[in-house]
């Protein structure tokens, strides 16, 4: 209702209070299934927000010249990087859970025997090609997440630097979950490697998509850092 009367700015951080609750209660939940859901509900509420943000810094990018902004930081430019911030911090959840449901896989796997580990492996692949079918709506959201992830992840933090540069405190979080990423996609691939040592004859589950280095979309920093 806030956004349909033209409060845009409110309409932001009620549906952001919104997202983070959803998280919240994906953090609360005992299970896998359920915290998936929170959290793919909780990102969908949140680019909603960051949508109403981009609408907003569109518009004043409409109405003022390149120059006129370059040396400027507005109001919109530090909330627009505060919603990115929570969704980059949302995806790392993501990635998180998904990095320890691996993990706990290979913890299993170093008890079993050799030749079951191998006949499950011929199962796994024997039937990926039908396994597909067979996911619920959520399972497959999520899949196609996790194999953006990284790709979005380097996308908004590139935005909030650019969006950062003179504010210390967004500048700081910004670099903070930018080395998270990178510690843990880091970890991501090596317990990946472990599941699958012979590297991309998993069945093509989209475990190895979600290895995409963040170095490919991350611009260089250096000079500017």
């Amino acid at each position: 209702m806030l956004y349909i009367f033209g409060y845009k700015r409110e309409a932001v951080e009620v549906i952001k209070a919104h997202g983070k609750l959803l998280r919240q209660f994906a953090h609360d939940c005992q299970n896998n299934e359920g915290k998936r859901d929170y959290f793919l509900k909780s990102y969908a509420i949140l680019m909603e927000a960051c949508n109403i943000g981009n609408e907003m810094w569109s518009s004043v990018q409409a109405m003022q010249s390149y120059t006129d902004l370059i040396n400027v930081s507005l109001p919109i430019q530090r909330e627009l990087a505060e919603c990115k911030l929570d969704v980059v911090d949302l995806l790392l959840d993501m990635l998180e859970m998904h990095l320890n449901e691996i993990s706990e896989l290979n913890e299993a796997n170093l008890s079993k025997d050799p030749i079951l580990k191998a006949v499950s492996t011929y199962i796994n692949v024997d039937t990926s090609s039908s396994s597909s079918s067979s996911q619920n709506d959520a399972e497959l959201k999520w899949r196609r997440l996790l194999a953006q992830l990284p790709e979005l992840v380097a996308a908004n933090l590139n935005c909030c630097f650019n969006f950062s540069l003179k504010i210390k405190y967004l500048k700081a979080q910004t670099l903070y979950l930018t080395g998270k990423s990178f510690r843990l996609l880091s970890q991501l691939k090596y317990q990946t490697r472990k599941l699958n040592p012979n590297g991309g004859d998993s069945g093509g589950n989209g475990d190895d998509e979600t290895e995409l280095n963040i170095h490919k979309a991350i611009t260089a920093w250096s000079s500017l850092i």
